[in-house]
C-alpha cells in the first residue's frame, strides 16, 4: 500500500497502530501494510468497526501485521482488557468474538476484491502466485 494511504490509517487509528514503532521482533507493522491499494477501503472499514467495538467495550486491540498472503488479506492483532474495560468478563469475551468476526469478514471479502483497484475480483493463480484481481488486471497480468 502506498505510504500516503498507510499514514492516513495510522493517523485515524493511532491506538490500534500504537505498536508500529516497536521492534520488528514483536510487531511487524513497522513494515507498513504489505498489500495493494485496492484493499484500502476494505481495511479502513474493518478498522472503523474495530474502533467502535473498542470504544463500546474498552477492549484494547493492537495491530501486529497486515498483509496479503495467497491472494487474501491477513490481519494479525492482539487483544487485552483496556484500562477503561468495566464490562463483565462474559461481555468482554463477546466483544472479542465480535472483533474476530469483523476481521474474518474483511479477510473473506478480500478474496472477492481486486487488490490493485478495489473492484470486484477473483482469487487467481498467475505464474505460480495467488492473487486477487479484477478482470481488467487479470488481462494485464499484474
Amino acid at each position: 500500500m502506498n505510504k500516503k494511504l498507510e499514514e492516513e490509517l495510522f493517523e485515524k487509528y493511532p491506538n490500534i497502530f500504537r505498536g508500529r514503532t516497536e521492534p520488528l521482533t514483536s510487531n511487524l507493522m513497522g513494515y507498513g501494510f504489505s498489500c495493494g491499494d485496492g484493499w484500502f477501503k476494505l481495511i479502513s472499514h474493518m478498522l472503523e468497526k474495530i474502533n467502535l467495538v473498542q470504544s463500546l467495550t474498552g477492549i484494547d486491540v493492537k495491530a501486529l501485521q497486515c498483509k496479503e498472503k495467497f491472494g487474501g488479506l491477513r490481519f494479525y492483532y492482539s487483544t487485552s482488557n483496556g484500562e477503561d474495560a468495566t464490562l463483565p468478563q462474559e461481555a468482554l469475551t463477546i466483544g472479542c468474538d465480535i472483533i474476530e468476526d469483523i476481521v474474518r469478514k474483511a479477510e473473506s471479502t478480500a478474496y472477492r476484491t481486486c487488490e490493485i483497484c478495489g473492484d470486484n475480483g477473483r482469487n487467481e493463480c498467475i505464474n505460480g502466485w495467488y492473487t486477487t484481481v479484477c478482470s481488467k488486471h487479470l488481462k494485464k497480468g499484474e
